[in-house]
């Protein structure tokens, strides 16, 4: 089973080859699964606490479908992502410090480890302000294996063949890039809560998306260790 493009929105060309901007076709989130609820909800707090002024533009890289815009109402949100809109985060078509406020969420883990550095230096490159970039961390590895030997997913399978990021070495990529950001990691969703519901839902959807709506009210409650780690990356520009 794929990510499904969420059907509450659409992408649109934008006049930015590789590049399309996200249009809200209804205000809805219930479909969206636990998993992929808790990182789009959590990156999205930290941006609404940045309280930005209406329709300025962000850019998302590795959004998909741009289901993150569902999040981040008023904000003009535009994607890269390889599969939905043919462009690349290691070759952002945009000029330096283009954008105030850039998220990545879960693309670093499925680039070979040696291509990891370029993507953060293309996101500090466009970046101005402030940047977001969200990864399942590789304290989560034995989880992730686990999960392979018992269903087949190739994303996980990409987790598992080119090794996730490590939280420490993902700092120190982006201090290289960037020596004066100040850089913040934030845990979350908790590995044990996470294995058996991500091998539920892959298994039999309807009760996946039944026990999403429980583990979404709950989320709250969750202790380490965490699956996800979220960078908030502050390069210094005002917004």
């Amino acid at each position: 089973m794929t990510i499904e493009a969420q059907k509450t929105i659409e992408l649109i060309e934008c006049g930015t080859g590789g590049v399309q901007e996200v249009r809200i076709l209804k205000q809805d989130t219930s479909s969206i699964e636990f998993d992929r609820f808790m990182r789009l909800k959590t990156v999205a707090e930290h941006v609404n606490k940045l309280n930005l002024e209406k329709n300025i533009a962000i850019l998302d890289v590795g959004g998909f479908d741009g289901a993150f815009a569902l999040f981040v109402p008023g904000l003009k949100v535009m994607v890269i992502d390889p599969q939905t809109t043919g462009g690349s985060g290691l070759n952002i078509p945009f000029p330096n410090k283009h954008f105030d406020v850039v998220v990545s969420i879960d693309a670093l883990e499925h680039l070979p480890r040696k291509d990891r550095p370029k993507l953060l230096q293309e996101l500090v490159r466009v970046t101005r302000s402030k940047l977001f970039v969200n990864f399942p961390e590789a304290g989560s590895m034995n989880a992730q294996k686990t999960v392979l030997s018992v269903i087949s997913n190739k994303f996980i399978q990409e987790h598992v063949d080119y090794d996730l990021p490590k939280q420490e070495e993902t700092v120190s990529f982006l201090k290289e890039i960037c020596p004066s950001a100040t850089i913040t990691a934030t845990g979350y969703v908790n590995i044990s809560t996470w294995l058996p519901w991500f091998i539920l839902f892959h298994t039999d959807k309807k009760r996946g998306l039944e026990s999403s709506e429980f583990l979404k009210e709950q989320a709250h409650a969750v202790n380490p260790p965490f699956l996800y780690y979220l960078l908030e990356c502050d390069l210094g520009g005002s917004i």
